[in-house]
């Protein structure tokens, strides 16, 4: 079954104190039968015992184990093998201290996958009363005595029926009658099992062996059939024969018999009164022997009314044991994660319950350390995030600007402007118009949103409304919730009511019933939509009616100021003159501006104004004003004028809507002198402009690298707490894996009873901070911006915590008990 080819092992390999362990060891083991290995401590037993049992590695040589042949070390091939085919037991027990008898030998039943608890129960049952540790089940591992515990690792050995036992000193700690009690089992086991056992008794070797290998320095010096017929002289000092003792006393009649028995006669008087009352007998007794104890069904001691036979060799190994009642052939097993999530955060619940008061500080510091996290965060997001500070409108726009000094002094014309537009791109020039809420009864402004940016509704592709409805008609506009809430903040005086709640305004439904005037216009809130921006959204006719862009223009008589408007504001009602087209191309104007220039004459013979007026074209007709110099003309023309009057060649900055930012940037690349970025970059870099880089980034390196080894420390420390834990897992079989796993999943929950709360308290506080009306702040806190940072924060963590345990199964499960004196 089992074949060793010139195995070489070392201790301290190439240094002063180099130990040559196993010296070219090559070993057949059979299918069945009990192997003993003797020799004096040192000689490599133990080690032996580790190789083949995969609790070790070699350095050089190879294993056949049945069909497979193992080179070098392979964890989860050993793991396997040890954890389905190979009962194992422990000189130094292995038992998990806070389990109770039954689960440790039940343990290694639910690491083989069985999850029938009728099944474990009958098999760790019967186990327990073969070795005599039944009547002790309940009992933790830590309340027996070491006779008791080897007994238990004995059971837990046996109990899976494995196809080979390692048994290494298995009766080290047994007295006699106990010795003889497990070895009966254990060789009823090897008669179809193998069993490689390692004791330095040379009667049990004699009376149990088949086979027979010594060992010395490493090398085997002796390999022999055991054909001994030796018999051992044995008396159990639990069982007294009466017939070899002397009798003293025999009385016997109806009702009573009473008898003594002596090792020899002796002189001492004994007084013994016996005393019958309500049922209870009750003892007496009255002499110089100072220890007197009652025999019953709980004592040790047995009585055997015959005299004391010697043994022979045959009844050293007669048992009622059978092996065939723990086979588990046929049993469903179920591969999953020992441990589960629940019993693991359980686990660790209970240990921060128990932690004491220095642990309990440690863990608070992590709750700071979360909340320095969050600091952290909160400044890299000027580094990862669009500030919504930084931008004026959604990520659907694309940004033209003169960004450096060779720039500031080259023109960007309107056509060169338009030339670089893609389809369907929109030139955004409204600059915060004036949108007021009126006191309804005094006709006078209480509130205006003159920081607010003006979008297009219909840019809205899926508008989250979180309050009334999308806007539908010219006199309707929406609102963020962002512009919404400003409102609802403000406050003249700190100790009144906000004057949303003087005016009677408390939320949101409030607001849809509130009319904005602006220019003149009045205009309803149709809907709040979801958004982090200050933003009032409009239809197409109320944006161009809301450019009116004004510019001073002379004629020969006077100076004044011309107004344009959009044409669509005028009808043919409102015309003293001429009819208004059907395209509406063309110009209106005042009869004030007609006369200014004094070109009445030309309404009846010409088309055209002069050529040093801009943007004048067909007069379409004339509204009634003395006073006013209006001219309503094309949404083209407004766009013109307004990036005329707007744009110079020191300051120019246009924002652009557009369905394809790539062609728009590259279009302004071809025909202009501009650069263009799409707007969430160009966000990026100003807030990244206004935070000093070299400043901010050591001190983030700081906060994450001292979350990091903090963390790291503190799951080193609780893995060295457990490695005893950890090293009978490995030895039994339990996988790397799932080692692995159980401790991200501790470490994953400690992060999120520590650091993850410190980390939404102090994001809520900068959140709270920057959203504030103190000005400006260097922090981004957004619900992407917290998003990210928790998952920084636990891959921080757990990528610290993962390092002591990934670091440490890559030891053996030997290396692991021998390297940390368990």
């Amino acid at each position: 079954m089992i074949k060793l080819n010139h195995l070489d092992k070392y201790f301290f390999k190439n240094k002063r104190n180099e130990i040559h362990v196993l010296n070219d060891v090559n070993l057949d083991f059979p299918d069945h039968g009990l192997i003993v290995l003797l020799g004096p401590s040192g000689s490599g037993k133990t080690t032996l015992l580790n190789v083949i049992g995969g609790l070790d590695k070699i350095q050089s040589g190879e294993i056949t184990f049945e069909d497979q042949t193992i080179k070098g070390y392979k964890a989860n091939k050993w793991d396997e093998i040890r954890n389905e085919r190979v009962g194992y037991i422990f000189q130094n027990y292995n038992l998990l201290p806070q389990l109770s008898v039954y689960e440790n030998v039940a343990f290694v039943l639910r690491l083989l996958g069985i999850t029938d608890e009728k099944r474990i129960e009958s098999n760790v049952e019967y186990i327990l009363k073969a070795v005599g540790m039944y009547k002790f089940r309940k009992k933790k591992a830590t309340q027996l005595s070491g006779g008791q515990q080897q007994r238990v690792a004995i059971a837990r050995a046996l109990v899976k029926n494995p196809e080979i036992v390692i048994a290494d000193e298995p009766t080290g700690n047994l007295d006699s009658k106990n010795t003889f009690d497990i070895m009966k089992i254990i060789k009823e086991i090897s008669k179809n099992k193998l069993v490689v056992l390692v004791t330095h008794e040379k009667n049990i070797a004699n009376i149990y062996g088949d086979r027979i290998i010594e060992l010395k320095d490493g090398q085997i010096i002796d390999d022999r059939e055991n054909a001994s017929q030796f018999n051992y002289e044995h008396q159990d000092e639990d069982i007294v024969y009466l017939k070899d003792m002397h009798q003293s006393l025999d009385h016997e009649d109806l009702r009573f018999a009473f008898k003594m028995y002596e090792e020899k006669e002796q002189d001492e008087p004994v007084k013994v009164r016996f005393i019958v009352r309500n049922k209870t007998l009750y003892i007496d007794v009255d002499s110089a022997y100072k220890k007197v104890k009652l025999l019953d069904e709980n004592s040790n001691l047995i009585l055997k009314d015959e005299h004391y036979k010697k043994l022979e060799k045959e009844d050293y190994t007669e048992t009622s044991f059978d092996p065939d009642f723990l086979d588990l052939k046929n049993t469903h097993k179920q591969k999953k994660l020992f441990v589960s999530f629940k019993s693991i955060i359980s686990m660790a619940f209970q240990k921060v319950v128990q932690s004491t008061r220095k642990g309990k500080l440690v863990l608070a510091s992590f709750i700071v350390s979360g909340a320095m996290v969050a600091l952290a965060m909160a400044l890299f997001s000027n580094f990862i995030i669009p500030n919504s500070a930084y931008m004026k409108y959604d990520n659907d726009y694309v940004i033209a600007t003169r960004d450096n000094y060779e720039q500031m002094y080259t023109e960007a014309s309107y056509d060169d402007v338009m030339d670089s537009l893609g389809e369907g791109d929109f030139l955004n020039q409204l600059s915060n118009p004036t949108f007021a809420f009126v006191d309804k009864q005094t006709n006078s402004e209480f509130f205006n949103f003159n920081t607010a940016a003006v979008d297009l509704y219909q840019f809205l592709s899926h508008p989250r409304v979180v309050e009334g409805e999308v806007a539908t008609e010219d006199s309707e506009i929406m609102i963020t919730t962002a512009l919404a809430d400003s409102f609802f903040e403000a406050s003249i005086f700190d100790f009144r009511p906000t004057l949303a709640q003087e005016y009677g305004i408390w939320d949101y439904d409030d607001l849809l019933h509130e009319k904005l005037m602006s220019n003149g216009y009045e205009y309803s809130i149709s809907g709040i939509v979801r958004s982090d921006l200050l933003l009032i959204y409009v239809s197409e006719d109320i944006y161009y009616r809301l450019i009116s862009p004004s510019i001073n223009t002379q004629t020969n008589d006077e100076t004044f100021v011309m107004n344009y408007k959009y044409i669509k504001d005028v009808s043919n009602d409102d015309l003293t003159y001429g009819t208004m087209s059907s395209d509406d191309e063309g110009v209106v104007v005042t009869s004030a501006l007609l006369e200014a220039y004094g070109h009445g004459a030309l309404l009846n013979d010409s088309t055209t104004w002069p050529q040093d007026t801009p943007l004048l074209g067909h007069i379409l007709g004339v509204v009634e004003d003395d006073d006013i110099y209006n001219i309503w003309t094309t949404k083209d023309e407004l766009q013109e004028m307004q990036y005329i009057i707007t744009q110079n060649r020191y300051d120019t900055t246009l924002y652009i809507h557009t369905n394809n930012p790539d062609i728009t940037i590259n279009g302004f690349t071809e025909h202009t002198s501009l650069s263009a970025y799409e707007e969430s970059d160009y966000a990026l870099s100003q807030a990244q402009m206004d935070v000093s880089i070299s400043a901010m980034i050591p001190m983030i390196i700081i906060i994450f690298g001292a979350s990091f080894l903090g963390f790291y420390f503190l799951m080193h420390s609780r893995m060295i707490s457990r490695i005893y834990e950890i090293s009978v897992y490995r030895s039994l079989g339990m996988k790397k894996r799932e080692l692995l796993i159980s401790h991200v999943v501790e470490a994953g929950f400690m992060t999120t009873i520590t650091s993850i709360i410190g980390y939404l308290f102090a994001s809520y506080l900068l959140y709270n901070l920057a959203s504030s009306p103190l000005g400006y702040s260097p922090f981004i806190v957004s619900p992407l911006s917290i998003l990210i940072g928790i998952l920084i924060v636990y891959v921080i963590n757990i990528g610290a915590g993962s390092i002591p345990i990934a670091s440490l199964l890559r030891k053996t499960p030997s290396e692991i008990s021998s390297k940390f004196d368990i």
